[in-house]
């Protein structure tokens, strides 16, 4: 019995020794497999046999089928499939577990979703937007499973999908549109295209490939890409990003970012950081490429419209109503990426300005890092898809209809200001009454959000209000704002009676692996008077159109 305990304690130590493996597949995480979200119109059928037919029974991924249906009339695809794939098929359930091998097909007359690992299924009204149940299910699926999700766009007519694939590749998943050039009706496919937002445009068969290989490459660890071999080789990245770019992505999340450039690494077909490093310097082109992904956000018209109901009821209102009529409502919008989060904020607080019958004038100041958001963002034009997130009397009052989509009327392109600015280095705006940064923060390291913090609370007037994402919350600066909703992440500013000081984080991602400077160098946190700085530089606030 002894020599029988010797032996298990012997085995464990053992065990404990051993480094769990430094990459692992999907297999072998068993609630976060992949999910493929594929979506079809007109012309789709042939499309989805070719893609379908080849796929392995133990891939160990599901596939969810969308198409656009006759509410009226049965949909045949199911059964005519059951008898083309490998895989199973069956029909998708309302609240149902998405399971592995297998093939879901969206049935009649329904809306279909996901949320976590279940189907969520809700009649088709007469009010319902019928042309974008694709874009419905995609956005749904990013949100559910990030970067274990992807997108196919098929054959079919209109731009369904387009705005899917967009949230699919944000979240960090893969998207593929099928090659113009074979799809019977190729509208969909384009659109799709036109974003920017896929990777690979493939025929059907080609496009099953790659997903077979995706299924099957290994992800990298975080301890992997870690190793000091490999930080010398992502510091290599990071320098040649910064060649081209002033952003400094070694302030941003470690974990993000690595997930960034595995993603492009799994693109390329490359395994590992040296020969990802390699190509960035034979293919200028990706360097490109890789500064758009790292810059990609997900954005939309009321996201998270308790929020904004809740700063309505009870938060703008009495504001508005205690504002100087001689002065403006002045708002900052960090992060503004294509200009929805602005535009829902102008909407908001004009509909607030008009209950209360008050001459207040409106400057919304929308800052992003990209100059492809801020474009899109200037032009006020979106897909006709948007209708799903805004009131008839919303789009009827605040946009106007094109052949494509809307474009967001006079009185709410006068008011929002779009800049391409860096929050995190450019000097901060000044005296604004509200800072809207939703969903921004979570891809800062740590240092740079109290960093943004503290630039936060100096552009602040008194009781200034601060609104974050539902993920994030002001952590350690809790000394700096107070708490006016936990739940929905809204904070007012406290006084504090001390100057701001504004910490500067360390501009290398690993430093640990680079030469010792040849002068010495200042070590520690440097810490500074922003006020002071900003004196100093003369610019105690920033106007749009000026150089920077």
């Amino acid at each position: 019995m002894a020599k029988k305990r010797a032996k298990k304690k012997t085995s464990k130590k053992l065990l404990a020794r051993v480094r769990p493996s430094q990459i692992v597949s999907f297999e072998n995480q068993p609630d976060n497999f992949l999910v493929v979200g594929i979506g079809a119109s007109a012309g789709g059928l042939e499309a989805l046999k070719l893609l379908l037919k080849d796929i392995p029974n133990n891939l160990g991924i599901s596939f969810v089928v969308i198409q656009h249906l006759d509410p009226n009339h049965p949909s045949l695809t199911a059964s005519i499939m059951a008898g083309a794939c490998k895989v199973p098929t069956e029909i998708a359930q309302n609240d149902a577990e998405l399971e592995r091998n297998r093939i879901y097909f969206m049935p009649e007359n329904s809306h279909l979703s996901i949320k976590g690992s279940r189907f969520v299924l809700t009649p088709r009204g007469p009010s319902s937007n019928l042309e974008s149940p694709i874009d419905l299910f995609l956005t749904s699926l990013a949100e559910a499973r990030g970067p274990r999700a992807m997108a196919v766009i098929l054959s079919g007519i209109g731009s369904d999908g387009a705005i899917g694939a967009k949230a699919v590749k944000a979240s960090g998943g893969f998207t593929f549109a099928q090659d113009p050039s074979t799809a019977k009706f190729d509208s969909m496919p384009r659109s799709a295209i036109g974003t920017g937002a896929c990777d690979f445009v493939e025929n059907p068969k080609n496009i099953a490939k790659e997903i077979i290989r995706i299924a099957r490459t290994p992800k990298i660890e975080k301890e992997n890409a870690e190793s000091l071999s490999n930080k010398k080789f992502l510091n290599d990245i990071f320098e040649q990003l910064q060649k081209n770019n002033p952003t400094n992505f070694a302030l941003y999340s470690q974990g993000t970012i690595l997930r960034r450039i595995s993603r492009r690494m799994i693109v390329h077909k490359l395994k590992d950081f040296e020969s990802y490093a390699k190509y960035l310097r034979q293919n200028p082109e990706e360097l490109t490429a890789l500064h758009a992904e790292l810059l990609i956000h997900v954005t939309g018209f009321f996201r998270d419209p308790e929020v904004f109901r809740k700063m309505k009821k009870d938060i703008l209102i009495p504001q508005l109503k205690r504002h100087d009529p001689n002065l403006p409502f002045r708002v900052w919008v960090p992060g503004c990426s294509t200009g929805e989060e602005a535009y829902s904020l102008a909407i908001l607080l004009f509909e607030c300005i008009d209950k209360l019958n008050r001459n207040l004038t409106l400057q919304i100041f929308a800052t992003d890092i990209s100059e492809t958001a801020i474009q899109v963002a200037r032009s006020g034009t979106y897909p006709a898809t948007i209708d799903k997130d805004l009131s008839k009397q919303q789009l009827d009052h605040f946009f106007k209809k094109t052949e494509t989509g809307y474009r967001v009327s006079q009185r709410l392109r006068e008011s929002c200001l779009f800049s391409i600015h860096d929050c995190t280095t450019h000097p901060p705006f000044a005296k604004v009454d509200l800072v809207s940064c939703r969903n921004l923060l979570i891809y800062f390291s740590p240092e740079l959000k109290n960093r943004m913090f503290n630039i936060f609370h100096y552009a602040l007037k008194p009781d200034g209000l601060l609104v974050l994402g539902r993920s994030e919350s002001v952590g350690s600066s809790h000394k700096l704002f107070g708490i006016v909703d936990k739940t929905r992440r809204i904070y007012a500013k406290k006084e504090t009676g001390l100057p701001v000081s504004l910490q500067l984080p360390p501009v290398r991602f690993f430093p640990e692996t680079l030469k010792p400077a040849s002068k010495p160098t200042a070590t520690g946190a440097q810490k500074i008077d922003l006020q002071r700085h900003l004196h100093h530089r003369k610019v105690p606030f920033l106007r749009f159109g000026e150089p920077h």
